[in-house]
């Protein structure tokens, strides 16, 4: 049973960290909830983990990347795969695992900029933490070549840095 003050504890951690088993479950994880998408992913060099004992229950990967924004370069903090179990949704574990996550793009990266990409049906969850739409496309690799992405991308600024709403290109695989 798990309720408003139920206890997790959260964890960043380096993917060279993670012992294979738990590699496994993470890439199963994205694969579940994402799967559905026919797109070639980036693989997250961080991870933001919730866990309620030893039971992994949230994650958010981060991945550093060097993106191009109206072509200028821009390294930011991609927010990939955030996931919560079906059980401890809406208890406040993606509001923590993305405050986690923007902490250690701050701290972990060194860099002022998050960027995600959503579906506009969960848009709202991110812009109550402070996230922007960004309203231009963005483009990605894939095998077969440059893409744009369907959905929404949006931007997190920490301490006030500016992020231009202008052409997005991810400069590899999306996340």
């Amino acid at each position: 049973m798990t309720s408003a003050n139920s206890v997790f504890q959260i964890k960043t951690i380096h993917e060279k960290d993670l012992t294979g088993q738990k590699r496994d479950q993470l890439v199963q994880w994205f694969e579940d909830e994402f799967g559905y998408i026919p797109l070639k992913w980036a693989e997250p060099q961080w991870y933001v983990l919730a866990f309620n004992d030893s039971e992994l229950i949230g994650r958010v990967g981060i991945i550093d990347r060097l993106i191009l924004v109206a072509d200028q370069q821009i390294c930011i903090g991609g927010i990939s795969g955030v996931i919560a179990k079906n059980e401890w949704r809406n208890n406040g574990i993606g509001k923590k695992l993305m405050a986690e996550a923007v902490k250690a793009i701050k701290d972990k990266l060194n860099v002022c900029f998050g960027l995600l990409l959503c579906r506009k049906e969960v848009s709202g969850f991110y812009e109550k933490l402070g996230w922007k739409v960004n309203d231009f496309p963005t483009t990605f690799e894939q095998p077969q070549g440059k893409m744009v992405f369907p959905n929404l991308t949006m931007t997190y600024s920490c301490e006030g840095a500016f992020f231009p709403n202008a052409p997005i290109d991810l400069n590899g695989l999306p996340w």
